[in-house]
């Protein structure tokens, strides 16, 4: 019955007013991990889902629509080496997620009547990554890549650098390859004057990075609806509507985020079920967390370096952490990271579920 209605889905004229098959809709409501969000491990975290939930034999389920959300907190903090520096006011920009919210996935695994239908496979979103941004189209990019973690437009390689010494140089914005220039003093191609691609940002980065809305003090003065006394919204009325936002506690950055990740994207086996009923499924998913210490130098001269060595990378598996860099030349502005920081602390300890 699922082929037969796969079948006559793509076979059904569509227009403007008529854009779906379905006569009737109904969304299950958020089914909670096993583990109800509790998770004290730093490295790969196991998150089990139990959709027996949906286990009914009167509705029928749709496997290509399942969605996973995984509201997450990324921490960072500033320091000399002995103690803690307070972030600057546009510190807000320092940290986002790299590319898409699939790469908080390390590997999966999925269930169906108790028996094994997608064996679990490591590094699964360095794969599907590569997939999606090869399938979709700018078009794709705009309507839904927001939701999904992307930015309108993809990360920029002009804006890429790479530095060949485990030592880094001048104005290196990290060892080996790195592509989180975010401000320059150009624009996001080539310029007229000066070396091939010296002065390129990546504009994706730039989006992500607006994506987030500041809260503190003196947070979002260009439009002041967020951070400022009185505001339009608050804390409180961004997580009802799960926008994500920046905040600073205790000298600590913190962005809170809600990664949404359609399931299909991970599983072909739910890409293809299509509507079934009775649908007993368990999924595992693996979620990369851990912490990054990066050695900062010349900070707020046009010669800060950022230098990232494998035994401060806690993360066992891919890293989702982006952290950008801006220098503090006269061209350019104010570096992001403050005066006399030696230390740059990252990581994702405090990822939370439903």
């Amino acid at each position: 019955m699922s082929d037969n209605y796969e079948f006559m889905k793509t076979s059904k004229v569509q227009d403007s007013s008529d854009y779906s098959p379905y006569v009737d809709k109904q969304y299950n409501n958020y089914i909670n991990d096993i583990n109800n969000g509790v998770y004290t491990n730093a490295s790969l975290t196991l998150v089990n889902f139990d959709l027996g939930q949906i286990y009914n034999r009167q509705k029928f389920t749709e496997t290509i629509e399942l969605y996973c959300v995984l509201p997450i907190a990324v921490v960072a903090g500033f320091s000399t080496g002995t103690v803690e520096v307070a972030p600057t006011v546009n510190s807000q920009a320092l940290c986002t997620i790299k590319s898409d919210f699939l790469n908080l996935i390390h590997q999966t695994d999925i269930l169906v009547n108790g028996k094994s239908i997608e064996q679990c496979q490591p590094f699964i979103n360095i794969g599907r990554h590569f997939q999606l941004i090869s399938e979709m189209s700018q078009q794709d990019l705009k309507n839904m890549g927001h939701s999904i973690g992307f930015s309108p437009t993809l990360d920029n390689p002009k804006s890429a650098k790479y530095e060949n010494a485990i030592t880094v140089t001048n104005g290196c914005s990290g060892n080996g390859l790195s592509n989180n220039r975010i401000f320059t003093s150009a624009s996001d191609n080539q310029i007229a004057t000066g070396a091939q691609n010296t002065a390129v940002s990546n504009t994706a980065n730039q989006y992500k990075i607006g994506r987030y809305v500041d809260l503190t003090s003196t947070g979002d003065a260009g439009t002041k609806l967020y951070g400022n006394s009185p505001s339009l919204m608050t804390a409180a009325q961004l997580n009802n509507e799960c926008r994500p936002y920046y905040t600073v506690q205790n000298n600590h950055m913190v962005w809170h985020d809600y990664a949404v990740i359609k399931l299909n994207y991970l599983f072909e086996s739910l890409n293809k079920i299509g509507l079934v009923k009775r649908l007993d499924t368990q999924l595992r998913l693996w979620v990369n967390t851990g912490t990054v210490n990066v050695t900062v130098g010349a900070v707020d001269t046009a010669n800060v370096n950022y230098l990232l060595t494998p035994a401060n990378n806690t993360f066992s598996a891919a890293c989702p952490l982006l952290i950008n860099y801006v220098n503090g030349g006269a061209t350019v502005g104010a570096s992001i990271v403050p005066a006399s920081v030696n230390n740059i602390v990252e990581g994702s300890p405090s990822y939370y579920f439903v």
